[in-house]
């Protein structure tokens, strides 16, 4: 892959600094950076907002805007499949996993981060316990054209395990395997001299000996290797071949058996405009990411090493960063759309999270979560609140998802997934004709219709969207394929035959019950999905740990706030799971992009037909697909939320905490015109 970066020619001086942590950083001087691209006009995406430009950050400094728009990315996950479902996702989205470290401490902890580019083609991701199978692996890929782009080397225990990164290419290619420094060193010329360049090296230690192994392409150029018994040796080389137009592009750090740490670096002739970070935590180091990646930096090689018992250092080498495409949305000026339309003086709070092609790009909040006469508490992006019927949009990509592994379809019959001890009434006895899984996720059940029938006669008593009340449902029957009429009832169906439809592929076995069924369509719902994006514990009602976003009348100040909760046998289906709009927003994304999640036909349908979206509606460049959700209690205590799918890649979810002045799902569409028009 060719990745064309435009950056500014010329000298720019350097300046060293502390780290938060009291490390030493050096970075280019980025206001001698501004001035030459204004001068010269070559750099990529401006890197200063002008003074009518919008100012809103979000309030999460880990996010970039600017990096979600370009397409790069860093991540950090706790296991193997998150990695893997994150890589997936960004694959879809048009990133490419460019650079992999796996640490497992000495307590056995594991952990996993990543350097994503913007890119195209197949790639391949894998990991074997023995050096001979991971070669047999390269051997393999490199005949199908794939070359290798990263190895990583981690013990396991007793076992040494091997990562490999790979993407299609051709060409020049190696892979060698040194136990010392010399003839890894002498094997590095040789194979400069024979027009190839080192790309990536792993250091590893093993009954006190070290080894290195060394990725090969086909490459041209200056370039140089160096090994150092200290940070600032390293960060001294970095100063000094930085001025003689070197970058660096690969490292390896490794903390030795005896407390020692090695650092190993490969420069490449490329840009003046570099930085180079080290830090104890890795929120702290996302922090710098996003600050560098809003100033036209990208990460280009993260390393992670341990640095005592429980703690590790994050490195980050950065380089100019791609250019964002051309005529897409400018995230920030939606934000500012909503914090501004969604101010505290029109609603009691507000919390927004918008992603681009995967990626969380700015997330914000306006107002409280809660107020007097309650304690006061800030809203914030990562507050959690009822998401209401938006629950209907998070259920459908579980049932897509059941339907496949099952061989059915959405055309398929819903009757044989019931309960068998319940009475099936007209429309659920499994003959031609009977209620599909179309029939619920399109509203086109006729269940609506039921329900007025029963109500107009006064009968409508027992029925609901807990056990007993659907029981009651199924009992009283319905009349399929009639008009689109929305009723809770058929989302909160799926709530039930989710469970069964699991169990037919090796869920929990045993009868579906009034005691198990939120409990197994909760833990499926963290099984496909929540598991996979690192978002723990969602529930339906407030939980410790997890400050809740209550629900007021804005225009009584005296009233208190709402909690919203749900017995089990009403979580989730048709409502009253509770999200955040980060975690909502990351949801949206994954079903979007990860196709093991969601296949893009099931995407489709779910699209035109309305089924799990429950509107299409136009934008300046496209269509807006959304579900809202709408929660009253008494005392006119309001919650309004909206999930939403829109063009460019873009992701977007809102929840308010009171009536609000627009409707919910209609500002996201003009806060989202608003941003392509700007």
């Amino acid at each position: 892959m060719k990745i064309e970066i435009q950056a500014p020619l010329g000298c720019v001086s350097l300046r060293q600094r502390s780290a938060p942590d009291g490390t030493r950083v050096v970075r280019s001087s980025f206001r001698s950076l501004v001035v030459l691209a204004f001068l010269t006009g070559l750099f990529g995406a401006p890197a200063v907002l002008s003074a009518d430009e919008p100012i809103t950050s979000g309030d999460d400094d880990t996010l970039s805007e600017l990096a979600a728009a370009s397409k790069h990315a860093t991540y950090r996950v706790d296991t193997w499949p998150q990695l893997v479902h994150k890589w997936r996702m960004l694959h879809r989205a048009g990133l490419r996993l460019q650079d992999l470290e796996v640490l497992q401490y000495d307590s056995g902890k594991r952990i996993y981060a990543g350097v994503w580019q913007p890119g195209s083609g197949k790639q391949a991701l894998y990991r074997f316990d023995n050096w001979g199978a991971f070669v047999d692996k390269w051997t393999a890929l490199n005949g199908d054209s794939y070359r290798l782009v990263d190895i990583e080397r981690v013990r396991h225990g007793n076992k040494l395990w091997y990562y490999g990164v790979w993407q299609g290419g051709t060409g020049k290619y190696a892979l060698y395997h040194y136990k010392s420094w010399t003839a890894f060193t002498d094997k590095w010329k040789e194979l400069n001299d024979k027009g190839m360049r080192l790309i990536d090296i792993d250091m590893s230690e093993h009954n006190g000996v070290m080894s290195y192994i060394g990725v090969w392409r086909g490459g041209s150029g200056r370039y140089a290797l160096f090994n150092f018994g200290s940070w600032d040796k390293l960060v001294d080389k970095w100063q000094t071949l930085g001025s003689q137009g070197y970058q660096l592009m690969d490292m390896d750090v490794v903390r030795r058996s005896n407390g020692a740490t090695r650092y190993v670096g490969v420069w490449r002739a490329g840009s003046p405009k570099r930085a180079l970070y080290r830090y104890t935590q890795w929120n702290a180091f996302k922090r710098k990411w996003a600050e560098l990646a809003e100033q036209g930096y990208a990460l280009v090689d993260v390393e992670v090493a341990q640095r005592n018992l429980a703690g590790a250092w994050y490195v980050g080498s950065f380089v100019p960063a791609p250019s964002a495409p051309v005529g897409g949305p400018y995230l920030r000026v939606m934000a500012q759309y909503l914090e501004d339309t969604l101010a505290e003086n029109t609603v009691v709070g507000m919390s927004y999270a918008l992603s681009q092609h995967g990626q969380l790009a700015i997330a914000g909040s306006t107002g409280f979560a809660q107020r007097a006469p309650d304690d006061e508490v800030p809203m914030t992006s990562k507050i959690r609140s009822t998401v209401a019927s938006v629950s209907k949009a998070i259920t459908a990509p579980l049932v897509y998802k059941l339907l496949r592994e099952n061989g059915l379809t959405v055309g398929s019959r819903i009757a044989s997934w019931l309960p068998a001890s319940w009475i099936k009434g007209s429309g659920f006895t499994n003959t031609e004709g009977d209620l599909t899984f179309r029939h619920l996720l399109t509203h086109t059940s006729g269940l609506d219709q039921a329900f007025a029938a029963l109500q107009a006669d006064g009968e409508e008593g027992p029925w609901g969207n807990n056990w007993d009340g659907l029981k009651f449902v199924v009992e009283n029957g319905t009349v399929p394929d009639s008009q689109r009429n929305y009723k809770n009832a058929n989302f909160a169906l799926f709530r039930v035959l989710i469970p069964e439809l699991w169990k037919a592929v090796g869920g929990p076995g045993g009868s579906i019950t009034e005691g198990n069924v939120g409990e197994r369509y909760l833990s499926y719902l963290h099984g496909l999905v929540l598991d996979r994006e690192g978002i723990d514990s969602i529930a339906c009602g407030p939980q410790a740990g997890y400050p809740e976003a209550k629900s007021y009348n804005f225009d009584d100040p005296g009233l208190a706030g709402a909690s919203s909760s749900s017995s089990l046998d009403g979580c989730g289906g048709h409502a009253n799971l509770h999200f955040s709009a980060q975690e909502l927003t990351r949801y949206a994304a994954a079903f979007r992009y990860n196709d093991t999640i969601m296949a893009p036909a099931d995407r489709t349908t779910m699209r035109t037909e309305r089924a799990g979206w429950n509107s299409a509606a136009g934008v300046t460049d496209g269509t807006a697909y959304s579900h809202g959700g709408t929660w009253n209690k008494t005392g006119g205590r309001r919650t309004r939320t909206c999930m939403m799918e829109l063009p460019h890649g873009v992701n977007a979810s809102i929840i308010i905490n009171s009536n609000p002045p627009v409707d919910k799902c209609s500002v996201l569409r003009q806060a989202y015109n608003a941003a392509i028009e700007d």
